[in-house]
């Protein structure tokens, strides 16, 4: 289990059971991203592409495309597709890259205070 300090309280990273809970969450959290996304391109004169496909619904069985791109997102991509990265993050790095140094001495268990 994950754990995440959210203000003054921790809640433990795992999906929310409740759908409108859980599609609030996204949808706050989205436009968090993305604010994090345009302010890392303007604050450091990087460039950034961002998709997040959202989770399939009644109405949309594919999930709703959303992307950002600080610049031409189609010159973006075809970089990716040419570069090697030079680091590569997936779900399984989220207790080794944020973890506090604390919650890895105790074992990962910070009692969800």
């Amino acid at each position: 289990n994950h754990w995440f300090k959210m203000g003054k309280r921790k809640i433990e990273v795992k999906k929310i059971d409740d759908d409108r809970i859980r599609l609030a969450t996204f949808q706050k959290r989205k436009l968090g991203l993305i604010k994090k996304a345009m302010e890392l391109s303007l604050l450091c004169d990087v460039e950034v592409a961002l998709v997040v496909f959202g989770a399939p619904t009644m109405s949309c069985k594919q999930g709703k495309l959303c992307q950002y791109s600080s610049k031409d997102i189609d010159v973006l991509l075809t970089k990716f597709v040419e570069l090697q990265p030079a680091e590569v993050y997936t779900n399984e790095d989220y207790d080794e890259k944020f973890k506090s140094k604390e919650e890895k001495d105790l074992g990962g268990d910070s009692g969800g205070e």
